[in-house]
């Protein structure tokens, strides 16, 4: 079998500051996507499936997008025509709420996630 082509790998303590400098910036142009975006795309679907009466229909999340959007549907009249700001306000209230501890103001070693900061 012919050998197509050949790659050499290094471990970083190999390299020299100005190899690693080049192929630390080669890597980051190369990047085309997020690392660990499987996962993340796994995380929201697992998210609306637990939701009742919210599917999530279509996505485009990446590093590179123009325009990376969430789109779901609503099985309840009330909400299914909400869209943009009024739509996350109504997730965040209705399905991210029970992913928050409650805010106690008086404990200040404790940190809490506020509303919008999920």
């Amino acid at each position: 079998m012919p050998t197509l082509r050949t790659v050499s790998v290094y471990h970083l303590d190999e390299l020299s500051p100005e190899a690693f400098t080049v192929a630390h910036r080669h890597y980051c142009e190369s990047l085309d996507s997020i690392p660990w975006q499987e996962a993340t795309i796994d995380s929201l679907k697992t998210l609306f499936k637990k939701c009742n009466g919210v599917v999530l229909k279509d996505w485009s999340i990446g590093a590179y997008n123009r325009g990376n959007y969430l789109k779901v549907s609503f099985d309840r009249d009330e909400v299914a025509d909400l869209s943009g700001p009024r739509a996350l306000a109504w997730l965040e209230n209705n399905l991210l709420t029970y992913l928050r501890q409650p805010q106690d103001l008086h404990d200040k070693s404790r940190k809490y996630y506020k509303p919008g900061a999920v």
